[in-house]
């Protein structure tokens, strides 16, 4: 899609007055904005294409997406860092029951 304020997309506006025109057309002249201003003295004013350039353009949300492992990281940090016993306990389990299965199948 073309970029909003250019040749293939100018901005649409509708003003109520003439002067109100002009002055949006020169500060889409001093920014080098394309527009297209309705003068609709019976209709709403619709400004939404000029806020838009003027805010710039927007940023994609960043994607913050899990790397492989920070969950296990983060618990096991977690882990380390209580001083009770009780968060080193269902690793501890974990460990002797897989070596009761591993000790069963030989």
């Amino acid at each position: 899609m073309a970029k909003l304020g250019s040749d293939k997309r100018p901005a649409v506006v509708r003003v109520r007055t003439m002067p109100k025109g002009e002055q949006i057309v020169a500060l889409c002249e001093r920014h080098h904005w394309k527009v297209i201003v309705g003068i609709e003295p019976n209709q709403p004013e619709d400004l939404s294409d000029i806020d838009l350039l003027l805010r710039g353009p927007v940023a994609a949300p960043r994607h913050l997406g899990r790397r492989p492992g920070s969950a296990a990281m983060i618990i096991a940090l977690a882990g380390v860092a209580r001083s009770s016993r009780t968060a080193v306990q269902p690793l501890e389990r974990m460990e002797a029951q897989s070596l009761d299965h591993a000790n069963r199948g030989t």
